[in-house]
Parts: structure tokens; C-alpha cells; sequence
């Protein structure tokens, strides 16, 4: 199952992503909210959050602050940025900090559960890749072992 955690300064807007999203369809297990970058944080350091909705404009601290210190504290977040302006620099540091998506206020709760089902496939497909490279893993540390137990039990019949 998964986490979100939504961030935005602005309650209204936290109440209707918090209401309106079909988050059981999604798979969803429990939605957490902050209304401020320290908040977020702090729910960061005690949960584990896969994805983080965030509004870029928020006082004291920027949704894109928040994305740069998850990126530097190497937390497995996916982030879906929200914002009031079609500012250039604004995607362009998203980009640069591997945000999954970035939508414009007003925003279609339809098109943000599309973008979500996105984040959650690549989510799905990045904890596949993992547990296939744990395996590898375990299987070069352990294949000579495995191969000498082969054996032991070949020649002991």
C-alpha cells in the first residue's frame, strides 16, 4: 500500500485533494497533511511516505525547498508539484530535482489522479526493479554455497 502526504499552506486546498481524490481506486493506504515545509518534514522523519503533493508558493519554505531537501536525505518520494504560475524556472528545478509531475492551480482532479497512476506504476516498476536486483544480490553472494551444497548432496547420493 501506499502513502501520500499533501502540502500546501492553503487549507481549502488540502481539504478538497484530501476529499475529491478516489484515493481506494488508487491504492492508497493512508493520506497524512502539512500546511507548512517544517510539518512536512517532521511526518517525513516519522512515516513512510512514497508520495508527496506539494504547492511550490508556501511561506517560509518553497514546495521546491521540501523536494530538494527529500532529494539530499535520499528519501524514496515521488513528488507531484502544484502551483499558481506557469513559471519557467519553476519546472525547470522540478525537472532538475526529479519531480513525477507538476500540475497548474486550478487543477482537474481527474488530471491529477492520472498523474498520480502514473507516479504509482513507476513506484510499482521501481520496487519491482529492487527486489530483482536484491535477488541478484543474494544469489552472487550465495551461489557458491548453493553450488557446494549441490554437489555435497550429488556425491553423497
Amino acid at each position: 500500500m501506499i502513502n501520500i502526504l499533501i502540502v500546501d499552506d492553503d487549507m481549502a486546498t488540502v481539504d478538497v485533494i484530501k476529499t475529491s481524490v478516489h484515493w481506494e481506486g488508487l491504492g492508497m493506504n493512508e493520506v497524512f497533511t502539512a500546511y507548512n515545509v517544517a510539518s512536512a518534514r517532521k511526518i517525513l522523519l516519522e512515516e513512510e511516505i512514497d508520495i508527496i503533493i506539494s504547492d511550490i508558493e508556501m511561506p517560509q519554505e518553497s514546495g521546491l525547498d521540501l523536494l530538494k531537501w527529500v532529494r539530499e536525505e535520499n528519501l524514496e518520494c515521488e513528488f507531484l508539484l502544484l502551483t499558481c504560475h506557469e513559471s519557467f524556472s519553476y519546472a525547470t528545478n522540478a525537472i532538475h530535482y526529479d519531480a513525477a509531475a507538476y500540475l497548474t492551480k486550478p487543477f482537474d482532479i481527474t488530471i491529477m489522479e492520472l498523474n498520480l497512476q502514473k507516479i504509482i506504476t513507476k513506484l510499482s516498476h521501481k520496487r519491482s526493479l529492487q527486489k530483482s536486483s536484491e535477488y541478484g544480490e543474494w544469489m552472487g553472494k550465495n551461489l557458491r554455497f548453493m553450488k557446494l551444497d549441490f554437489w555435497k548432496a550429488v556425491l553423497e547420493g
